[in-house]
């Protein structure tokens, strides 16, 4: 199960060891995204690259695929975002959801549910919030959108302040 990574702004990233570790449990790519930035990479090296190069201090989302749905390629990798509306998403866990083409469950997700409703009516409406809990199931969710703004559904685990899905690393 892949693992996925909230943290706010001001907190310290969670340490290289368990960056390395989430990566070497969950191998089929990894990628980040910030207020104004989305990386991803089937590279643990690269990922690492390009996390350097972020403030340290802003918030961001952090997420290691094991892939489940979709093959193993650096588009599948999370976080998704889209541009028009401002807004990254990453996922950890499974939807009961039928992916389209070779996407994976969590960007068909995005696209088909959650876009249009952050679209229309915001990431804190009650709209994403009731569509969100009707899919969710056990899975966890983290928004971040071009104002650094975080959103997250699920629980997830505190370390030092920042917010783990799991403990899977």
């Amino acid at each position: 199960m892949c693992i996925l990574i909230v943290k706010p702004a001001g907190v310290k990233l969670p340490p290289q060891q368990v960056l390395k570790r989430c990566a070497h449990r969950n191998p089929h790519g990894c990628g980040f995204a910030t207020a104004d930035k989305c990386f991803k990479s089937l590279s643990l090296s690269a990922f690492t690259r390009e996390l350097s190069k972020v403030d340290p201090r802003e918030a961001m989302i952090i997420h290691f695929r094991y892939a489940t749905h979709g093959s193993v390629n650096r588009s599948n990798c999370h976080p998704f975002k889209d541009e028009q509306i401002g807004v990254a998403f990453a996922h950890n866990g499974v939807l009961p959801i039928i992916p389209y083409q070779d996407k994976t469950d969590s960007e068909t997700a995005f696209i088909r549910l959650f876009k249009p409703i952050i679209a229309k009516c915001g990431l804190y409406s009650a709209e994403l919030r009731d569509m969100v809990d009707a899919v969710i199931g056990g899975s966890k969710f983290a928004f971040i959108d071009e104002n650094g703004n975080l959103k997250t559904f699920g629980h997830f685990i505190d370390i030092n302040g920042v917010y783990y899905s799991n403990l899977n690393f």
